[in-house]
């Protein structure tokens, strides 16, 4: 978890270099001060002036089992291999609205 983006500046973190916990974006508020709130508020903040929306949403995925839910205005990217190792593919997922996926 990381520290709050004010613990964060007084640490000596650039307001552009805040990290913001998982699932949060990063703002930086018109009088220069960070901010990490949700993809959704981010739109409605920028939208209304309050601030620029830096950086991208961190995600972290579940890793035992094969559902997960999404949020707005994300992409995935992913690599893989056949069996033998020879072949390559990206898959790039870009999604504009939230969605839940699963079995």
């Amino acid at each position: 978890m990381a520290p709050s983006p004010k613990q964060q500046i007084n640490d000596g973190i650039t307001p552009e270099n805040v990290q913001c916990n998982v699932g949060l974006q990063l703002m930086i508020k018109y009088n220069g001060d960070p901010a990490c709130v949700k993809p959704s508020t981010a739109s409605k903040l920028s939208s209304a002036d309050w601030g620029s929306i830096k950086g991208e949403v961190v995600m972290e995925l579940p890793s035992n089992d094969n559902s997960m839910e999404l949020e707005e205005n994300m992409s995935i990217e992913e690599k893989s291999e056949s069996d033998d190792g020879s072949e390559e593919a990206t898959y790039k997922v870009e999604l504009k609205e939230s969605m839940a996926m699963g079995n």
